[in-house]
């Protein structure tokens, strides 16, 4: 009688892979010897044996039943050949009909005409343990959902924690990637800095994936675009919120996908000269390009490249009227700017006086704020109470519920992430004023001296909608810088009521710092509410 061999290796349960495909191979080739018999075909499948449809197996059964005469199977395992009872019935049918006569393995042996209830019981054992561990498996997901954490392989940056028990490990940050793909994303909510350039920062600094990999330009745009980075994530068509560390907030994840999905034509990632992307014409609206022009000396007849500023012009329909500005004066309009950005050092003592003045003011209307959110979420909560009873109830399938519950699931997410912001961001934001007042001291010195990517960060942290229009830079300055200049003007002794305010700290609620300034009070409600808002905080 001839043998034929079947060797298989389940390609979704590497880690715990009983015996290997050579293993088994090499098992197959040694019994046939020992046993002394011809074995004349061996057939393979990598993959799982829980349902019906492998191509190898199949292969298998139509040789049996097509062969003259009837034969005999190696395989290392019964289980090996079958975990469903389809594949299961096929093999006690040949049996039956004699076209197989007998089946070794490395603990069992079934013959023609032995009893069929032990190959039952066989098959049967090995069915069973695949729906236990589906059911373990299912177990182990479920719980660790329930905790709040994605039973999947964690994105680049975290870990998973593989020394506690399925359903209870955690994840967590990766101390050697986090910071720096923080960072990444920092970069990229400036604005100033495209996917490429992140790419080429991040491969210059030596960082590689888990498998000691460096980053593609496609794998950074899906992992800007994942929202496990913003704290939560969706499994099977639900919405979670995750218990691990988030990068960025929902509202910077959103802010990042309005700037990766922009559509006007000053983007900036296309080009990376220093001005390209940030400043648009004043006139037409189209992007500002730098252009060298190389003009030779008549007095030393040696040639010097000169830089300018212009109007890209794309729109041939348009004619854009705007001249050339040079560098070196665009350079001294932003040196001037940013000039009037710096103050001094008293004015920090100032703030944080004004900061508790208005903190005793607003702590009535800062209570209805967090009254009315809380109720916003509480009303969210019950929403999906109510759901999941509808459901129950048979009132909505579950395709409504699904989708329902996701919605709700967000908004939940968003209020519990405003609450935050506003518990957190009512103490905080005085220290971003804090950091942003001594960025603006020292703004003039980090721009001269710093690389192109310093000078792009600087523009776009101190404002937006930059413009050139007839030979002059326009930008509209975020509110804290926007009060750095109008209080530079008061500097210097022009303001004697000022002065009288930095040297006595009970008169600084006086002349032009007092509430009822047309002024200053306005303008640090507007800094006060820029940190508070949702990308700021």
């Amino acid at each position: 009688m001839k043998y034929i061999a079947y060797v298989r290796k389940s390609t979704d349960d590497k880690k715990h892979q009983v015996q290997s495909m050579p293993n088994q191979l090499d098992w197959v080739k040694s019994t046939a010897q020992d046993l002394d018999v011809e074995l004349i075909k061996i057939f393979r499948d990598k993959k799982t044996a829980k349902k019906p449809g492998r191509e190898g197996f199949n292969n298998m059964m139509e040789y049996i039943y097509s062969s003259p005469e009837p034969l005999g199977i190696i395989c290392w395992k019964m289980s090996r050949l079958s975990r469903n009872p389809v594949d299961a019935g096929a093999i006690s049918y040949a049996l039956i009909e004699k076209k197989i006569k007998h089946i070794y393995a490395i603990d069992r042996q079934f013959r023609e005409g032995d009893n069929q209830i032990l190959l039952g019981v066989e098959f049967g054992a090995a069915t069973q343990y695949s729906i236990d561990l589906a059911s373990s498996v299912t177990f182990g997901m479920n719980k660790k959902l329930e905790k709040g954490y994605r039973p999947t392989l964690a994105p680049l940056g975290y870990l998973n924690d593989s020394g506690t028990v399925s359903g209870k490990r955690k994840i967590y940050k990766d101390p050697e990637r986090f910071d720096m793909l923080h960072n990444a994303w920092k970069k990229l909510l400036t604005g100033a800095y495209s996917v490429e350039m992140i790419r080429r920062e991040l491969n210059a600094i030596g960082f590689t994936n888990k498998k000691g990999r460096s980053l593609g330009k496609s794998y950074l745009y899906k992992m800007f675009t994942n929202t496990f980075y913003a704290g939560y994530y969706t499994w099977r068509g639900q919405v979670y919120e995750g218990k691990h560390t988030a990068m960025v907030s929902p509202a910077e994840f959103n802010h990042a996908q309005e700037l990766l999905g922009r559509t006007n034509t000053t983007r900036p990632y296309k080009n990376e000269q220093l001005h390209s992307g940030i400043i648009t014409c004043g006139e037409c609206g189209y992007g500002i390009t730098s252009e060298d022009h190389t003009k030779v000396i008549k007095a030393t007849g040696k040639k010097k490249t000169f830089t300018y500023l212009r109007c890209t012009k794309k729109n041939k329909n348009i004619t854009c009227e705007q001249k050339y500005l040079s560098l070196p004066k665009a350079e001294k309009q932003i040196h001037d700017l940013l000039s009037r950005l710096k103050l001094p050092e008293e004015f920090l003592d100032i703030f944080y006086d004004c900061y508790k003045y208005q903190q005793q003011q607003n702590a009535q209307s800062l209570g209805r704020k967090k009254t009315a959110l809380r109720k916003k979420y509480n009303d969210s909560e019950a929403m999906r109470e109510r759901l999941i009873d509808n459901l129950n109830k048979g009132v909505i399938d579950e395709t409504q519920y699904t989708e329902t519950m996701n919605r709700y699931k967000q908004k939940s997410l968003l209020l519990k992430q405003q609450l935050l912001r506003l518990e957190q961001g009512n103490t905080n934001w005085i220290e971003k004023l804090k950091d942003d007042f001594h960025f603006a001291r020292t703004a003039v010195e980090t721009y001269k001296n710093g690389t192109k990517n310093t000078k792009r960060e600087i523009l776009t942290c101190i404002g937006s909608n930059w413009t050139l229009k007839d030979k002059k830079l326009h930008a509209e300055l975020f509110p804290p810088f926007l009060l750095f200049t109008k209080l530079h003007i008061f500097c210097n002794g022009k303001n004697p009521s000022l002065e009288l305010s930095l040297r006595h700290s009970q008169t600084r609620q006086n002349g032009f710092l007092s509430t009822h300034s047309p002024v200053w009070w306005p303008s640090w409600e507007k800094v006060r509410t820029f940190y508070l808002s949702s990308n700021q905080v």
